[in-house]
């Protein structure tokens, strides 16, 4: 049964399920796919209707295995949060259909695995943080006045797992420590008290994360953070932390260009079979606690989508330097978020300006049909254009690049004032050097 995280990462792309490479996962995602998986279902295993949302919508709970040592996870109770949905299907896939056999039934045998893939359907179907009551079920441990909340207190309750995996996304705008750089997943072994004891179960929580953060850094290109930590009597973490569980807390965070944080998604698939496997063999490092107390802070508004650095303002009465931080919202709207002095922040697309200058540029007029290419708007920008007017319809776009309407303003801080998306361009002696089209920042080669 001994496997490693290579391995496991082998079995991904065989065990992701398809069609849930989206910005969003919804109730019916989670219906379809179990509906799917469940086919390849063996004797371990069992799917299970256990309660209903306060808009009456089915959750699930799929089991596996008869060991002694129980396992529960949970995701999306937090509706806007689906990355480790779309990780406990693919979970659920290797073991139903891509584990090894011989691997999958000694497992079975030591643990026994309890997945709710979805807590709260009712905000994942609205796509909001709250249920639909309102309530954010996170901060419903001690009132209970959600039926998520319920449930997942009965599960707890009556499972009395030794491990609970509480399973969130985080803002892709924490840093990992003052490092400048986004954060991959973020970790807690929650307290159970307000005193934050370190208790024996407590203390195997973090054996576990330091244990799987050394499994996770043999393959590289991640950055890990350690989640804020404090006892909140209403948060289900502590909850189970609580009544005895070593509970682990991961927050998916960001890479660039991964707006459905397929990456976060696949490091989850692996930290969460190695967790079970190295559970199911008791293989925790003492050593590795201090792995886990070694790991950066999760510091909170440490990154931003774009950011431009050093650059030259002018205007009537004198030139002036500034950073610029741009960001998107969750309909993908850029604004400019600050200007000033910015060295704090990491980008996740980034530009150095030192030596150029904000330039607002020009509107092209169109008034014929123009098939524009990446060279064609390439052409455009190095001329001066960055924006258009006239007749749009002529235009043929066969660039991932906006259609910027003839709006332009004197510096940065205008559209910021004026809450318009920015479009400029970044000149230097030899030319223009990069543009910043709604907020997409597009760098001109030489």
């Amino acid at each position: 049964m001994l496997i490693n995280s290579e391995q496991i990462l082998q079995s991904y792309q065989t065990s992701k399920v398809a069609g849930l490479d989206k910005p969003q996962i919804v109730h019916a995602d989670i219906e379809s796919s179990l509906q799917q998986l469940a086919g390849n279902f063996n004797s371990s295993m069992q799917l299970d209707i256990i309660g209903f949302s306060h808009n009456r919508k089915e959750i699930y709970k799929w089991t596996m295995g008869s060991g002694p040592l129980h396992i529960l996870c949970w995701s999306q109770m937090h509706g806007d949060e689906p990355t480790a949905t779309a990780a406990l299907l693919d979970v659920i896939n290797y073991f139903s259909s891509g584990c090894d056999p011989e691997s999958c039934r000694a497992l079975a045998q030591k643990v026994t695995l309890h997945f709710v893939p979805m807590l709260n359907p009712d905000g994942a179907d609205e796509s909001t943080r709250e249920n639909a009551q309102g309530i954010d079920i996170n901060r419903d441990a001690d009132a209970l006045q959600s039926p998520e909340g319920q449930l997942l207190n009965q599960l707890i309750c009556q499972i009395k797992p030794q491990f609970a995996f509480n399973l969130h996304d985080q803002s892709r705008y924490y840093a990992q420590g003052n490092t400048r750089h986004g954060v991959s997943l973020a970790w807690l072994a929650p307290s159970g008290d307000k005193g934050e004891s370190i208790t024996d179960s407590r203390r195997l929580a973090m054996q576990l994360i330091g244990s799987l953060i050394e499994d996770l850094n043999t393959l590289g290109n991640a950055n890990f953070a350690r989640y804020e930590d404090g006892f909140s009597v209403r948060a289900f973490g502590d909850f189970a932390a609580q009544q005895g569980s070593a509970c682990i807390l991961i927050e998916s965070g960001f890479v660039a260009d991964d707006m459905n944080r397929q990456c976060a998604r696949e490091l989850n698939y692996v930290a969460l079979l190695q967790a079970f496997y190295r559970i199911a063999q008791g293989r925790f490092a003492v050593q590795a606690e201090a792995q886990y107390h070694a790991l950066a802070k999760n510091k909170a508004e440490g990154m931003t989508d774009v950011l431009i650095r050093n650059l030259n303002i002018q205007t009537h009465s004198k030139q002036y330097q500034i950073d610029v931080s741009i960001k998107r919202d969750n309909l993908g709207v850029a604004s400019v978020d600050e200007v000033g002095d910015l060295h704090h922040l990491g980008g996740y697309n980034t530009f150095d300006a030192k030596g150029m200058l904000f330039e607002a540029g020009l509107a092209y007029p169109v008034t014929h049909p123009l098939e524009l290419t990446n060279n064609r708007y390439d052409f455009l920008l190095r001329q001066g254009y960055c924006r258009f007017t006239g007749d749009l319809s002529l235009i043929n776009n066969l660039t991932r690049r906006p259609i910027v309407r003839a709006i332009g303003e004197s510096c940065p801080a205008q559209y910021r004032r004026k809450g318009l998306s920015p479009s400029w361009l970044i000149r230097d002696a030899d030319g223009i050097q990069a543009a910043v089209l709604e907020g997409q920042l597009v760098i001109l080669d030489n």
